[in-house]
């Protein structure tokens, strides 16, 4: 074999080891969540914390400012308690009555965070499902700021009492009476 048939071989085994050690490092140690919580998505845990104590104020929607600190008050493990699998910290789906399909809508108009939900009101949450088209029509956003709150506020007991509030609204037969 003559020298540069050698040098091509050596090029294209080069190649595919670097393709090979990108596609295993970025497994290992990939950015994106998990689409399952299997317990790798603790990276996005912040410090457990002792729930805070009754009698302090509740926090308002202005102490959330940006998504960093939003996903800071975030109490993962909490929420798994309670029995809410979260994908992240900011993971709106979470919210009763929000879904795959409207996350992504939110998520085209700049909305990502429970911090920016929380202080939403129901007429900016209805524009941006208007916004999406017919699909959205049966989506009711009546709730969504006040669960977005609750998950601030790390009130998971409130929320899955609020949720199971409206899944009996639902199973009674009055579906776009609640979300």
């Amino acid at each position: 074999m003559n020298g540069l048939g050698c040098c091509l071989w050596w090029f294209v085994l080069g190649v595919l080891v670097g393709w090979l050690l990108n596609w295993l490092f970025s497994k290992l140690f990939g950015r994106n969540p998990p689409a399952s919580g299997s317990g790798s998505s603790d990276r996005f845990a912040s410090t457990p914390r002792a729930p805070a104590p009754a009698s302090t104020a509740p926090r308002t929607p202005a102490a959330s400012t940006t998504a960093g600190s939003a996903a800071s008050l975030v109490d993962l493990d909490a929420a798994r308690r309670a029995g809410f699998n979260l994908r992240g910290a900011d993971d709106i789906a979470v919210i009763d009555g929000i879904g795959p399909k409207i996350e992504e809508l939110f998520r085209e108009h700049g909305v990502t965070t429970f911090a920016q939900v929380a202080k939403m009101s129901v007429p900016q949450l209805q524009a941006i499902l208007d916004a999406g088209g017919p699909h959205f029509k049966l989506a009711n956003p009546a709730t969504w700021a006040q669960q977005a709150q609750l998950i601030l506020d790390n009130k998971w007991g409130d929320l899955k009492k609020l949720h199971d509030e409206l899944a009996a609204i639902e199973k009674a037969g009055n579906p776009n009476n609640h979300r």
